[in-house]
């Protein structure tokens, strides 16, 4: 008493702690700050909240535990190799795992004590977590009730399986399951989106927007270019107006020459051969 810090013996009555400092002259205003009295320590948390399985290096698995009477700190333990990543000291953390199966426990705490522990017990699979799927391969323009066209991605680590989706009115005629489907299209766009997983988690979906065009593109406009060159002359440009519903423009040259550029456009540059 007389200082910047005191040391009490509380008896059973909550209230506040107050100081204000004072001299030969004046006294300053008055903190205080409210003392809650527990009677005893807490009780045992209740069962834990969160997954029994998990992968081996998963991070980022949330437990939770309900709330216990006269708390005011939960301290959570995690298997052995895994760490708390977040929220010691809450009712809810966040828990990074290693490759050691084990209990998750929490235990409850005040001024008076510490309860026992609730525990749950986490098995950690072989496998570890799967990878995040890559970007789909495949048309991303189909014609309406276009079938057997191929969608593909690249097989990622610890995946089991791939399930797939398609948009509404397609169907996936083969590959279900794999990193290589065939879809039979209808008449909406949509999206076609695969994730990876295995027994214990999944990646987030990889997806590709795909448009449905009403029908196949007409044929062609008349082509805009020199009827007359010379052997071997390069740099001849060739167009076409564009096509209703086409999605790719193939051009196709004499013997002997090649398109240097525009393949897949509306327009090519074309170096000729002899031909």
């Amino acid at each position: 008493q007389g200082t910047t810090g005191i040391t009490v013996t509380f008896g059973t009555n909550a209230g506040n702690v107050c100081a204000n400092a004072s001299n030969s002259c004046s006294v300053g205003s008055q903190v205080c700050q409210n003392v809650t009295i527990s009677s005893t320590a807490p009780t045992i948390p209740g069962a834990l909240s969160g997954p029994t399985t998990v992968c081996n290096g998963q991070a980022g698995v949330n437990y939770v535990v309900g709330n216990v009477a006269n708390t005011t700190t939960y301290t959570w333990s995690a298997p052995a190799g895994s760490i708390v990543s977040a929220g010691q000291g809450t009712r809810t953390v966040t828990i990074t795992f290693g490759s050691v199966s084990g209990n998750v426990c929490v235990t409850a705490g005040n001024a008076c004590g510490t309860s026992l522990a609730s525990c749950q017990n986490v098995t950690v699979d072989a496998l570890g977590a799967v990878d995040t799927v890559g970007t789909i391969t495949g048309l991303p323009a189909v014609c309406t009730n276009q079938s057997n066209v191929a969608y593909s991605i690249v097989p990622v680590n610890n995946a089991s399986t791939y399930n797939w989706t398609v948009p509404s009115g397609a169907s996936i005629t083969t590959g279900q399951g794999t990193t290589t489907i065939t879809v039979t299209f209808g008449a909406t766009a949509g999206n076609i989106c695969v994730n990876a997983s295995n027994s214990c988690s999944s990646s987030p979906a990889s997806c590709q927007p795909i448009t449905v065009a009403p029908s196949a593109p007409a044929i062609p406009s008349a082509i805009t270019g020199l009827t007359t060159v010379c052997s071997g002359q390069a740099g001849a440009l060739y167009s076409i107006a564009s096509v209703a519903n086409a999605t790719v423009y193939t051009w196709t040259v004499p013997t002997g020459g090649s398109v240097t550029a525009g393949q897949g456009t509306t327009a090519a540059t074309v170096t000729f051969g002899s031909a």
